[in-house]
């Protein structure tokens, strides 16, 4: 085995709706014209992308990948999550032959954000695919989010160049919820 210990990150299915609608969006933009409907959407989309990266939290259920080279220890932290379920963990040999590893072999922890093991796993890779949200549905997600995404929205809008930093106002919003590592 090589000494990398690299991992990554990969969204596999994106939430199937997000946790504003257009029309919470365009009320408090106070706009009722058409014309901005589909800048206002990626908006809400890049709102919510922009949060969860801050926050390190899946706001609505997605199913991500996390790969891992090398593990060396019976827990792969989880940079992203909470994970609420497993879908499966590969191992992936130096050859490149994957095996499904049984689910009897490990657990998700109860913060859900590790994958605990029985043994150490032997492969140059360990991919784990996993569900992960704080909230199972728009209206389960916390007010303070919304607001702070709907500031980030407001400034993207002002912009309209669909690069707009995180406000203060979306950060004082966010800072709450926001996981850190110590």
């Amino acid at each position: 085995m090589s000494d990398d210990h690299s991992s990554a990150l990969r969204l596999v299915t994106p939430p199937t709706s997000e946790p504003l609608t257009l029309a919470q969006a365009k009320s408090f933009l106070r706009i009722e014209h058409t014309a901005d409907d589909d800048a206002i959407t990626r908006s809400i989309s890049s709102a919510r992308t922009f949060a969860e990266h801050y926050l390190r939290l899946a706001l609505l259920p997605q199913t991500w990948e996390y790969a891992r080279a090398n593990p060396e220890s019976c827990t792969l932290r989880l940079s992203f999550g909470p994970a609420q379920s497993i879908t499966s963990v590969t191992l992936v040999a130096a050859d490149g032959t994957s095996t499904t590893m049984n689910a009897a072999n490990y657990r998700l922890s109860v913060d859900g954000f590790a994958v605990i093991f029985l043994n150490v796993p032997t492969a140059e890779n360990v991919v784990v695919r996993f569900v992960a949200s704080t909230a199972a549905t728009a209206a389960d997600v916390p007010a303070p989010i919304l607001q702070g995404m709907l500031h980030h929205i407001a400034v993207m809008m002002e912009t309209r160049d669909g690069a707009a930093p995180l406000p203060m106002q979306s950060v004082a919003c966010y800072q709450p919820y926001r996981r850190v590592s110590l």
